[in-house]
């Protein structure tokens, strides 16, 4: 198990995750604005890969634009 503490450490590990596996499904409670979301150029690289994306929309946290990219 690995604590993620800073954004710089999230960002790395997330890429690296990214290119090791060739599917994703991934559950999360909300998604922010692409153009403020660091990890956005990431995920579009890799947007082919998910096969299952499930985002919160309770309480309007998630941006509309996050789901209108994916």
């Amino acid at each position: 198990m690995q604590y993620i503490v800073n954004s710089k450490t999230l960002k790395k590990e997330f890429s690296l995750l990214c290119e090791k596996y060739n599917h994703y499904m991934w559950a999360v409670a909300w998604a922010g604005n692409i153009d403020k979301f660091k990890l956005t150029q990431i995920l579009e690289e890799n947007a082919y890969k998910i096969e299952k994306l499930i985002v919160g929309l309770h309480f309007y946290q998630t941006a509309p634009s996050f789901i209108e990219c994916f």
